[in-house]
């Protein structure tokens, strides 16, 4: 009987595995093309909203990220915001870049960046990979992802018109996690050749690529994975974060394997 116990024990860890490696359930990538010409001095909404009828709540642990493809002859004229369906709105970058085209062209807002538009260095006019938005995503925590997401592009001055390319919303955490997710897998990152973000995004689930020379770069990683390509950690679990069920799950291990 113990013996059939740990076989089913060994059986559900090697779902768990597998699972992880085809993708995340707690994980979700939704991109959107626009590729419009916006008015000049004027403000616009673009709505969208996720195809997945079955998601929960944000957890208090949720991470979202929100990538944009903007351009504009002078982007310091430019505010950018993020409304969720609840209603709740998230300036990303408030006039911010000086007389540039580019620098928002690729840039991914999210909180763990070093920079926010207000105090990013902008030398040079080519896109900033990530900053931190003006006001914290935090703030979608705890309100549903399902409904009407609204991207507001807000031109104050007359003269130019924004080009609005794709947008990407990346969220982590769609439930709160309460049970230990086995990452002990194999990741496909291993296969991947170091050849910097020049031939696409080489960092794994959700991470944001970061060049850092001709032919190399880094991983910004979201919670839970680690570099070089934000594969799973090489540990039995990863807590995410430690909660009742671990305890159970600890003693349970303990009862059916010791001797």
């Amino acid at each position: 009987m113990k013996r059939n116990t740990q076989l089913w024990i060994t059986v559900l860890i090697l779902l768990g595995c597998i699972s992880n490696v085809k993708a995340s359930g707690n994980y979700i990538i939704y991109t959107i093309g626009i590729g419009q010409t916006m008015c000049d001095y004027c403000s616009i909404w673009y709505s969208f909203s996720l195809p997945w009828g079955d998601l929960n709540t944000l957890s208090q642990y949720a991470i979202v990220q929100f990538e944009v493809h903007v351009t504009h002859p002078s982007v310091s004229e430019l505010k950018l915001s993020l409304i969720s369906p609840s209603g709740t709105e998230v300036a990303l970058v408030d006039h911010r870049g000086g007389n540039r085209q580019y620098v928002f062209d690729g840039t991914n807002f999210m909180d763990s960046a070093t920079y926010s538009g207000a105090t990013y260095p902008f030398t040079s006019d080519v896109a900033v990979a990530q900053l931190r938005p003006e006001q914290s995503l935090t703030a979608f925590r705890g309100t549903t992802p399902l409904g009407t997401w609204r991207f507001k592009v807000e031109d104050n001055v007359a003269g130019n018109a924004a080009y609005n390319g794709n947008i990407v919303l990346r969220i982590q955490g769609l439930f709160i996690h309460f049970l230990i997710e086995f990452i002990f897998c194999f990741n496909s990152s291993f296969f991947k050749k170091k050849d910097g973000c020049l031939q696409g995004n080489p960092c794994d689930n959700g991470g944001t690529c970061i060049t850092t020379g001709s032919a190399s770069y880094t991983c910004n990683c979201l919670t839970g994975y680690q570099n070089p390509n934000c594969q799973g950690s090489f540990l039995f679990f990863s807590f995410l974060p430690f909660s009742p069920s671990f305890f159970i799950l600890f003693w349970t291990y303990y009862y059916l394997f010791s001797i």
